[in-house]
């Protein structure tokens, strides 16, 4: 039986751009741009794409304290962005115009999304009216620029607010963009936001940093410590990479594709092992044995991560866990086998797989 050219990356390929079309992206020469391009240009928009979840709302003191000094509308437009978070509203036609829906060779999420890189802060224009009930989109489906910006940290059912600024010009303010105040207000207000980035007591910098250094240092793609007269921080964003996209994202389509490459090397080189096995699943389970094996690596949004299926049967394995899983076969998976068990666990310790 000949075996199958087995190539993880063009799954991923499929998979990113499967992503793109079900997100309504507008996708132009598509061919000019390597797969490890798509999955950052996709990992950096859902990085930063706010999904439209209720969250409790937490105000900094800082921010609390100065919001009497701010014009009416920018106060009407920040208690109605505060009713949509809470709400769950969608959002996301607030941020940078850099989010628009398009891919082709020249696009780029993170680039130039300081605050976001340095310290994992998003941006939103703060345009809305009083008596908007939901975003007004123009016709870019984006909401109306506006001369101040919504300051945010996020996760998964909380907003911090951090702070609101003027929106910085070519020529004004073009530091406020990488200020460690931001990470200041945040050690103040929410310090356990940001201790797994705290650097152990006693280290200090040669020399202290202040806004300008920083931005020249981001822009040069060069990653330093932040220090915010209390304690040392590696950035929460971790920083910009030489490239000028984000670090972060990279390290994770970098650790997406080594770990598909290694899978494909397990499947090329346990080939027959793994062919035997689900021949006796198929035998167990009475499934039709198929002619020719055909595998590739599927995302399941069961298990959020990547399965090795064989799709003529839809006979799955789950690298992680060990585990052969069933098509049409409720909650029922099958452990592997002892000789392929000691065959993945084999390829599993010679790789070096356990430490990703």
């Amino acid at each position: 039986m000949e075996k199958q050219d087995i190539n993880f990356i063009a799954d991923l390929r499929s998979w990113v751009l499967g992503r793109f079309e079900q997100f309504g992206f507008l996708m132009q020469q598509i061919d000019r741009i390597a797969t490890n391009e798509l999955l950052v240009l996709y990992f950096d928009y859902d990085s930063q794409f706010i999904e439209p979840v209720r969250r409790s709302i937490r105000i900094a003191a800082e921010l609390d304290t100065k919001l009497s000094t701010l014009p009416s509308c920018v106060q009407i437009a920040f208690e109605k962005m505060l009713e949509w978070i809470y709400a769950g509203v969608n959002i996301n036609s607030f941020a940078s115009r850099r989010l628009k829906r398009e891919i082709k060779p020249s696009s780029d999420f993170s680039r130039h999304n300081y605050q976001y890189n340095l310290y994992n802060i998003t941006h939103f224009h703060l345009s809305a009216k009083e008596e908007d009930q939901y975003p007004a989109l123009e016709e870019d489906g984006f909401s109306k620029r506006s001369d101040y910006l919504l300051l945010a940290f996020f996760e998964e059912r909380a907003a911090y607010i951090v702070d609101i600024i003027k929106h910085p010009t070519a020529s004004v303010g073009q530091e406020d963009w990488f200020s460690k105040r931001l990470l200041v207000i945040i050690e103040n207000n929410w310090p356990k936001l940001i201790e797994k980035h705290k650097m152990p007591d006693g280290m200090m910098l040669t020399e202290e940093l202040d806004d300008a250094a920083i931005k020249q240092l981001t822009q040069n793609g060069l990653l330093t410590l932040i220090d915010t007269g209390k304690s040392l921080y590696m950035p929460p964003g971790m920083g910009v990479a030489s490239a000028g996209n984000s670090i972060r994202t990279q390290i994770a389509v970098d650790r997406l594709c080594n770990t598909a490459n290694l899978h494909a090397l397990w499947v090329r080189e346990n080939y027959d092992a793994i062919k035997n096995e689900i021949i006796k699943i198929c035998n167990e389970f009475r499934i039709t044995t198929p002619n020719k094996f055909d595998f590739h690596y599927v995302y399941s949004e069961m298990f959020l991560t990547f399965l090795i299926v064989e799709q003529s049967t839809g006979i799955a394995c789950h690298p992680i866990k060990n585990t052969w899983l069933i098509p049409a076969v409720s909650d029922r998976a099958v452990k592997t086998s002892a000789c392929c068990h000691s065959l993945m666990m084999r390829w599993r310790n010679r790789t070096g797989l356990n430490s990703l």
